[in-house]
């Protein structure tokens, strides 16, 4: 199933820097993170939260039960079960943290972090087809644009907590 991007209102209210971010937040998140995520359900089976489970565990090669929980945005109780599926599949195994024995850590199997692998150079190939086979952009300077915003987001960093709050 294909993501639907509905076009967000026009307003008088948004200037074109404001609304430009609007698009790119929305558009990276249907277009790309979806599409990610969607891939990996329709190809192997895994929900997004498995999907994330597994890149952050590619990221970080192992991490405690509870860290994991929180950089999905999951709650403990279903972390458990979100790793019992995931070990079930074969994609993941629990051990028990020496240094702390409440903890458990969990990591990828080679056989996930493979399949994850393998996805990963598949969308990402497709990407690349999509942008050397565009016919309304120069491939090298969308390449250019990408490596500008990856650039830009890692570097970028914003708490949800300085965000002023909307006066009502």
């Amino acid at each position: 199933m294909k993501p639907q991007i509905s076009k967000m209102p026009s307003s008088s209210s948004y200037s074109k820097q404001e609304a430009l971010m609007l698009d790119f937040i929305f558009l990276s998140q249907e277009k790309l993170a979806t599409t990610f995520t969607e891939y990996f359900k329709e190809n192997y089976g895994w929900t997004v939260a498995q999907t994330r489970a597994m890149c952050y565990l590619k990221l970080e090669g192992s991490l405690p039960m509870s860290q994991l929980a929180d950089k999905v945005n999951s709650s403990r109780q279903h972390m458990t079960y979100l790793m019992d599926s995931l070990v079930e599949k074969g994609m993941a195994v629990r051990s028990s943290d020496p240094n702390n024995r409440r903890n458990v850590i969990v990591e990828g199997t080679e056989q996930g972090l493979r399949l994850l692998d393998t996805g990963e150079r598949r969308f990402i190939s497709h990407l690349l087809h999509c942008v050397y086979n565009t016919k309304n952009e120069d491939p090298q300077e969308l390449m250019e644009a990408i490596k500008k915003v990856c650039t830009f987001l890692n570097g970028f960093d914003i708490s949800v907590k300085s965000i002023p709050e909307i006066e009502r």
